[in-house]
């Protein structure tokens, strides 16, 4: 994918950006990673360990969201700090429950919900 943004032009030849899933690519970045969607589960793994040590593993879903840190995103040199200053103040109404993300699993319902109907 890194590849693909750093060898091909956007449609207007400008540059292509690169927002990245589940981890942080800076490191091998030429200069097209946006963001990454981040993923801490050491929350979730020390939850699953206890609750094995408890007999008790299984007995509930782990959550990963905004609000206990596991889902998050990059902040990189590229974003402005005014335009991350948004996006905080965003996922600051999405934990308070201010805005509601629904938590659709289908394919049919996500494209539903992505064309607005």
């Amino acid at each position: 994918m890194l590849q693909a943004v750093e060898t091909t032009p956007a449609q207007d030849g400008g540059k292509v950006w690169f927002i990245d899933v589940i981890g942080d690519k800076s490191p091998i970045d030429k200069r097209h990673l946006l963001s990454s969607v981040l993923w801490n589960l050491t929350q979730v793994y020390t939850a699953m360990i206890k609750d094995l040590k408890n007999n008790q593993f299984g007995s509930h879903n782990y959550q990963t969201s905004l609000a206990n840190s596991a889902i998050g995103l990059l902040k990189t040199p590229h974003i402005p700090d005014d335009i991350w200053a948004q996006f905080q103040a965003v996922r600051d109404r999405i934990i308070s429950g201010e805005i509601t993300v629904p938590a659709d699993y289908d394919a049919s319902t996500l494209h539903a919900l992505l064309a607005g109907q």
